[in-house]
Formats: C-alpha cells, structure tokens, sequence
C-alpha cells in the first residue's frame, strides 16, 4: 500500500485547534460540542476540560441532558434532523448505529458493537440504492436520510463513519462480513465522481477509507483519502478556519470536525521511509 506521508496534515489541523483555542464561541451548543475531543488529540488537555465545564454550566439541563434553549439542541434548525432513536418507531441511520457501535467497541463492549456491525452489514445487503439515490435511514427522504449520487455537496460523512467504524471492527474481530460491508460504503464513495472529493462534508469518508486501506492494500481506498484530504489543506482559510462566513454553528463545527479528523489520518499512516 503506497500511501504519500505528509507532515502538513498534522500542521494545517494544529492551526484549526489554534483558531478553536483562541476564539470565544457563541451561545448556542452546535459551537461547543465537538471541540472538547480534538482538543484533547492535539495536546491540549485543560483547554479540552475548560470547554466540557463550559457546556455544563451553559448549557446543561435540570434532567441531565443539554440544549441550547428549551427543545432545541442548537439555533441552527438542521440539528433537528438529528436523532434518529428518540421517537418510538423511528428507524435508525447509519451514521448513529455507527457511532454508537464505535463507542461500544471503546468501551470494550464488543457484543454491542458486533450488532452495530451486523445491522449495517444487513442494512447494505438489503439494498440502501434507490435509482440515483443511497439511502442513509430505511424509506429516508430528509436532507440527512438520503444521498443524491452526483449532486453536489452532499452529507458525505454520513457515509465515512460507517467505513471508519466497521473497519476498526474488523482490526478487533478479523470478520470478513464486517470488512465486506465497510469496502460496500466505500465502493459507493467512490462512485460519486469528483464533488465527494472536493467536499468539506467528505472528511469521514478520508478517515475511513485510510482505516479500510490498511486492511485492504487497495490503492483507490487510498487515493480517494489522499485527494479529500489535499482538498481540505488548500481551502482552509488563513486565520486557520474553514467557512467563515458560514453561520456560527458550521464556523465552529469544521475546524473541530476537520482538523480531528487530519490528526487521525496522520496518526494512521506509515511512518515516511528513510
């Protein structure tokens, strides 16, 4: 497996954290919730407990969950099509039972993660295509259930969590129905043409294709992470952000998101030769 090692993923990703460090963020959850993890990945253990105490007392609730206002998770109204399992009745997607199938695999609970594995391994031979369409939740039809193959900016990471999390599955079972299903979400990665790869939302697919690659040897596994990634270095913006002008939810969201996901990927390449 040739994969071309590069410092500068490692160093665009501490010029994110160094952005998240040092801006103030708003009062709304969306900003908050996902630095905490990369602060802590990229060495910056009291920065990380600082914001986690932060969301507390901001934004913790009196039945011990968390939410911006009353109902309402974040101000950015794309958070309600998140939460999958709230509802009874309502069927699960690909990106939660992945997650939470990964958290359980962290925790040592690999008969959790084993039936997360298994559900999307089911879920895959069922048949999520529908024409032009790759189904993220059964009979989806909302912004975050569905996949238009070919349209631009679509949300690719609904698709890269899965291939991460069933790859390290694989690493800890040596299952070949698990490595299976994780090559299947990422052979319809890979048909999605150019927009996957020059997508900001493409950067679970990065990381989940580098974990498939490393199970694999497959070459295309490999270029697709490489072309996302060098992709994601060359629109980064100079204060060390991604979408400034974006609303404040998704200014805070990607640095977080991204730059962890670079360290990650750095931390799975091989070492560079000589």
């Amino acid at each position: 497996m040739a994969i071309i090692m590069t410092p500068r993923y490692e160093d665009v990703a501490h010029r994110a954290v160094a952005w998240l460090v040092e801006r103030p963020r708003p009062d709304d959850l969306a900003c908050h919730y996902k630095s905490p993890a990369v602060l802590g990945l990229a060495g910056h253990p009291r920065e990380a407990r600082a914001v986690l105490e932060e969301i507390v007392a901001r934004f913790g609730t009196a039945d011990g969950d968390f939410a911006t206002a009353e109902g309402a998770k974040s101000r950015n109204a794309i958070f309600d099509e998140i939460g999958p399992t709230r509802s009874a009745g309502t069927k699960p997607d690909v990106l939660s039972t992945a997650h939470l199938g990964l958290v359980a695999l962290q925790l040592g609970d690999l008969g959790t993660a084993r039936s997360a594995g298994l559900w999307l391994s089911r879920f895959l031979a069922a048949g999520p295509e529908r024409g032009r369409e790759f189904l993220l939740r059964a009979n989806g039809t909302g912004p975050l259930e569905v996949l238009s193959t070919g349209a631009p900016d679509q949300p690719y990471f609904m698709i890269g969590y899965p291939i991460a999390f069933l790859a390290k599955l694989h690493d800890a079972t040596g299952s070949a129905d698990v490595l299976a299903a994780a090559e299947g979400f990422a052979d319809y990665a890979l048909r999605c043409g150019e927009n996957l790869r020059s997508c900001q939302s493409s950067h679970k697919v990065a990381w989940g294709t580098v974990l498939l690659a490393r199970a694999t040897g497959a070459q295309c596994h490999v270029e697709l992470a490489t072309d996302i990634a060098e992709h994601l270095l060359g629109v980064q913006a100079v204060d060390g952000s991604w979408s400034p002008d974006a609303p404040d939810c998704t200014t805070f969201d990607d640095p977080a998101d991204i730059a962890h996901r670079l360290l990650e990927i750095t931390a799975e390449l091989p070492p560079p030769s000589g």
